[in-house]
């Protein structure tokens, strides 16, 4: 506090006119009016009682204007500043007031903690020391020495002090507190939990309550007893919302127990209270992709790998983020960055690879180079294997694929997609017996334990029967697809598909014993399947067996009384049978159960012909000439009948 200029050789008469002189300025200023450090103070008070420090600190500094030896007028400012958070100004003010009275203990105290604060042990200690002397042993002096030596490691000191102050009062919340942190720092914990709960006990509403549950959570979490704590952390975040470490601690405890599903939300709020804390951003990003919400933990993980450019887990994790997304080039940097991070992951390796290979990125160069580095250090893994066998096939690179998939079938033999791969290429080059000979060397011994194998002779059946569909009549051969059908069949003998595709490969080769057998197999595992019956009749019909094709359409309009394919074939039949009133109303039936259907439009047509409905068959003629302009039978028929009502006409 700046002191007033004073001479310091006076003579008498000199001192008594500076005393008359300085008493005058007093009056006259108002200094010595009665009552105004009182209301002053009490103002203050009020104001720092309420937190109001920009208030209470101008109406202090007005008080030690007009009175500088104020011990309270210090105090009270001290504390001011100290909630001020000017801490260094706060201690010089209480200081202040404990050279105006040497035994003020309110200022002791707050003096012992500020020191405690500024890590100067020594004066806290002699402090709170003499704070003790001057308020003949109060509690809350031992309960600063306890935090001092606390500070300072010396915990079993440190827990004979607050045991003290605990003893000597045992009522007061805050000597529990400091008593159970001594404890806990020692690893004591189930005697810290212990004081910590009779601090809430004592004053369940504090200010402290809060931090006090979530020191108590923590130690239930360093005890393994996580269900305690997660209730402690709960009450925390409760009493206090905006506690950031009680969120994340509570987010961190069910993410450690693998419930990602309890953990989002509470790292949820930790993330928004506290945005650039790594960890919990790191976790919620984790979380949220072990709950397949990958796209969602995208911003989490860029702003980890943002705060530490260093975290594998958080590179690693922002490049699955973005590749759910499908943001291939994005994802090949994010993992481009872990791997430069750690040179020797195989699994690293193989994520970047894999999304170089992609259509997005298509840098195949160096997807192979890092496949194949990822296979030189762990030649166990499957994976890479599988995707060098996709890129360099679907470079028609068909000879490099070969190695890569029969090791990846050596790896992992109950992988269909291996064995349709390879079957595939040998296909793509024409090369259609090798497909056979090659998928059943690697899958026969295979099948046999795993039977849902022989899916892949079905598929490559379909595709070489598909595959011969689309060439020109004469170059078709249909023997390898048969051989792929005949051995699913042998593995799996209730599979109509399989029975299907079998039989019509069969019909198409024109072997039609074995088209006939294979439908009737069909149709002896399923009765009811009006699909065989309608091959089986198709087939019967190319052999002119009139009868046995007539026999299965009926047996069809059994099951199915307006079945448009059996009500078109059996037309037709009785049409060659030349019953053709009977044979035009099972067409019609057909077309009002299939209307728009050409081939039964032109059966209809030569059965009005040939029983006399000349202008009905012209009508269906043209019908068919609408759904196909081009049509040579309906533009013959036409012209038949044309020509036949010309004639007629001419005769008459």
């Amino acid at each position: 506090m700046r002191q007033p200029c004073v001479p310091t050789h006076r003579t008498g008469l000199d001192r008594i006119a500076l005393v008359a002189v300085f008493g005058l300025g007093m009056m006259m200023a108002g200094w010595v009016r009665p009552g105004f450090a009182q209301e002053g103070l009490a103002a203050a008070k009020t104001a720092i009682a309420n937190k109001e420090y920009d208030k209470a600190i101008p109406a202090l500094r007005a008080v030690l204007e007009k009175n500088p030896k104020s011990e309270e007028a210090h105090y009270y400012l001290g504390l001011a500043l100290k909630g001020k958070g000017q801490k260094n100004e706060a201690l010089a003010e209480l200081q202040e007031a404990v050279k105006i009275k040497s035994k003020y203990p309110d200022a002791l105290y707050e003096s012992g903690l500020l020191f405690l604060d500024k890590k100067q042990y020594d004066a806290a200690l002699d402090t709170f020391e003499k704070g003790g002397a001057a308020s003949k042993g109060q509690p809350r002096f031992l309960y600063g020495q306890g935090l001092v030596k606390m500070a300072q490691d010396s915990l079993t000191e440190a827990v004979v002090l607050l045991s003290k102050a605990t003893t000597k009062d045992p009522k007061t919340a805050l000597f529990h507190t400091g008593l159970g942190d001594a404890y806990a720092k020692r690893k004591v914990w189930d005697l810290a939990i212990n004081e910590y709960n009779k601090a809430l006990e004592l004053d369940p509403n504090s200010p402290n309550a809060a931090t006090v549950h979530y020191q108590i959570g923590l130690l239930h979490f360093e005890s393994r007893r996580f269900e305690e704590a997660v209730e402690a952390y709960r009450k925390a975040t409760t009493l206090n919302p905006n506690s950031t470490d009680a969120w994340y601690q509570l987010g961190y405890i069910y993410w450690i127990a693998k419930q990602y599903a309890n953990a989002v939300g509470p790292l949820m709020k930790s993330t928004e209270l506290q945005p650039n804390h790594f960890e919990s951003n790191l976790y919620l990003a984790q979380a949220l992709n072990k709950t397949r919400r990958l796209s969602d933990s995208v911003p989490y993980f860029e702003k980890a790998a943002s705060l530490n450019p260093k975290s594998l887990e958080s590179q690693e994790g922002l490049g699955d983020g973005l590749l759910a997304k499908g943001e291939y080039p994005k994802a090949a940097v994010a993992y481009q960055h872990a791997v430069d991070l750690d040179p020797n992951n195989a699994e690293l390796l193989y994520k970047l690879g894999w999304t170089q290979s992609q259509a997005g990125v298509a840098d195949t160069v160096m997807a192979v180079k890092n496949l194949q580095k990822a296979l030189s250090i762990d030649s166990t893994s499957v994976r890479p294997y599988i995707q060098l066998a996709a890129v360099f096939f679907q470079q028609g690179r068909y000879e490099e694929t070969l190695p890569y998939l029969q090791k990846a079938i050596a790896l992992q033999p109950d992988d269909a997609n291996q064995y349709e791969l390879l079957g595939r290429c040998y296909i793509r080059r024409g090369l259609y017996a090798d497909a056979v000979t090659a998928v059943r060397q690697s899958l026969d011994p295979v099948v046999v334990k795993n039977p849902k194998l022989s899916g892949v002779y079905f598929t490559l059946g379909v595709e070489l029967y598909n595959l011969q569909r689309e060439r020109d009549a004469k170059e078709r051969r249909y023997d390898e697809a048969i051989a792929f059908l005949q051995r699913k069949v042998e593995i799996d003998t209730l599979s109509i598909p399989a029975y299907l595709n079998l039989g019509l490969c069969a019909m198409l080769k024109k072997d039609f014993p074995l088209a006939i057998s294979t439908f009737q197999k069909a149709i002896q595992i399923k009765p009811e399947n009006i699909q065989s019956r309608t091959f089986l009749a198709s087939t019967y019909l190319q052999m002119n067996k009139m009868v046995e094709a007539k026999k299965e359409y009926e047996e069809i309009l059994k099951i199915d009384a307006e079945h448009p394919d059996a009500l078109t074939g059996l037309g037709n039949i009785l049409l060659v049978e030349k019953r053709y009133t009977e044979g035009v109303v099972l067409l019609q039936r057909s077309i009002k159960a299939r209307p728009g259907h050409m081939f039964t439009h032109l059966l209809l047509a030569q059965g009005y012909a040939n029983s006399g409905q000349l202008d009905k068959a012209r009508e269906e003629f043209r019908e068919v000439l609408k759904l196909d302009p081009n049509n040579v039978d309906a533009k013959r028929g036409l012209q038949q009948l044309n020509e036949a009502a010309a004639k007629a006409d001419k005769d008459n």
